[in-house]
């Protein structure tokens, strides 16, 4: 299948399709082969290998009832579903106290502001059209502050609870699966030794020509050959792994509840072909994650918009690569703002326009204090490797997430502090621009310059 059907929400079939599989079968390994393995076709492409549930009884309906109790607050002795639920919370890193109080839905829903999790769900609901369109009803407009917020809370619960309900759901499925991953390597050389095979244009010879039969995938002949790719995915089937000589660099075990993102607020069932990487910071100051330090209203994605739909004029169109990707006649930032783009192989690159911009295919960054800004993007700037280190791969190509940017830690330090860091760096940017510095000279002159002012001790 395409890759993008294992990560795309557009068309809704995409998520749809993930849901079915997530139901019904084990996901025993996930192949993800490379631009060279359909010839001049260039479509990245995925090879599920699944396992149809043992039933009846269905295991997705076992769960529904697990997942019943577990939001009524009933005894959770019976079947799975204590397990289900610390294995949970566990998960996404939340205490129990404080989960059994959201899911009561008696507390004012903004004293959970504080835990990253339950916020990341406060953020997206008074981003979300609905809560937009209800704020303009005249009907709310006539009610008294307190009224208005009790309306907001109620319609907030509500919206967490299918969201949420759904989520214990899946986990419950998928929390005790694990999943080999193989991907092919993006050399090209790699990826003939890998294939077995490559592609030839040349005049008499076209298609393709191959070079080692089955390559690392199996061996020709040999079908129960025990050093091949093959071997590795009969033996998932058996819940049994192989080695690291067999994997080699292109392979590795994941469990499978790691390769879906459950602290998302928009549950789209993605699943990644690597997991996430943490990040730690330490510095002389308090750390913050970037969400609290920057204001997660600050944080925003952009909107989707393909050329065809442009029309030329004097505002640049940010979208996934390291310039603009053309004009439009419209914008929807203000100048003076980050983008980090977001899909693609330049993924989590941090650049920082001082101009109005349209932005597409980016996540952007802009508070109300230019000098804030400047040094929330010269500190990402000092750290573009480690933010390209923890993007995660889907179906071998890399994304960047807003969820995980507003948890990225950063020093949360004095205002004169940050003036002076942005003074220094940019006369680190004006040496950049007349001489021949390389990029990585010029992000090294700026972590030195973080790690003298205490701002990092270490990274």
């Amino acid at each position: 299948m395409p890759s993008s059907i294992l990560t795309n929400s557009t068309p809704s079939s995409y998520i749809k399709a993930r849901e079915h599989i997530l139901k019904n079968f084990f996901v025993r390994a996930i192949v993800c082969f490379g631009n060279k393995t359909f010839g001049a076709t260039g479509t990245g492409t995925v090879a599920l290998f699944l396992e149809k549930f043992d039933e009846p009884p269905s295991r997705f309906k076992l769960l529904k009832d697990s997942v019943d109790a577990i939001w009524k607050g009933e005894s959770l002795s019976d079947w799975e579903d204590n397990d289900i639920i610390e294995a949970y919370l566990a998960h996404v890193g939340i205490s129990g106290s404080d989960y059994k109080e959201f899911i009561s839905a008696k507390s004012d829903y903004m004293q959970f502001a504080s835990i990253e999790y339950f916020n990341n769900y406060i953020t997206a609901f008074k981003e979300s059209s609905v809560v937009t369109a209800k704020k303009k009803t005249p009907k709310f407009k006539n009610l008294s502050r307190q009224e208005q917020h009790y309306v907001l809370q109620s319609m907030f619960y509500e919206y967490v609870k299918a969201i949420e309900h759904e989520k214990l759901h899946f986990f419950g499925l998928v929390r005790t699966q694990n999943t080999l991953v193989i991907t092919a390597p993006s050399d090209n050389a790699a990826q003939k030794a890998f294939l077995g095979y490559e592609w030839s244009n040349r005049k008499g010879n076209e298609g393709i020509v191959i070079t080692n039969r089955g390559g690392q995938l199996y061996n020709d002949k040999d079908r129960y050959a025990s050093d091949t790719l093959a071997y590795a995915v009969k033996c998932s089937f058996n819940g049994t792994t192989v080695s690291n000589d067999i994997l080699g660099n292109t392979a590795q075990y994941f469990n499978l509840k790691d390769l879906i993102d459950f602290t998302q607020p928009d549950f789209d069932k993605s699943l990644r072909t690597s997991a996430k990487k943490s990040v730690s910071i330490l510095s002389s100051y308090p750390v913050a994650r970037l969400g609290q330090f920057a204001g997660d209203e600050n944080i925003l994605k952009g909107k989707a918009i393909t050329k065809g739909n442009t029309k030329p004029g004097d505002y640049k169109v940010v979208a996934g690569g390291l310039s603009f990707a053309y004009t439009n006649n419209t914008y929807n930032r203000e100048a003076d703002v980050i983008t980090i783009s977001a899909s693609g192989a330049n993924a989590g690159f941090v650049n920082y326009w001082n101009e109005r911009i349209f932005a597409s295919d980016c996540i952007t960054i802009q508070t109300d204090d230019i000098i804030k800004t400047k040094y929330i993007c010269y500190y990402l700037k000092a750290h573009q490797e480690l933010l390209y280190a923890i993007r995660p791969q889907q179906a071998g190509q890399p994304h960047f997430y807003k969820a995980d940017l507003v948890k990225f830690p950063i020093p949360d330090i004095p205002h004169d502090i940050q003036q002076n860091i942005v003074d220094e760096c940019e006369r680190i940017d004006k040496e950049f621009e007349r001489t021949r510095m390389t990029i990585e000279v010029y992000r090294s002159k700026i972590m030195k310059l973080f790690n003298k002012l205490g701002v990092i001790t270490a990274s």
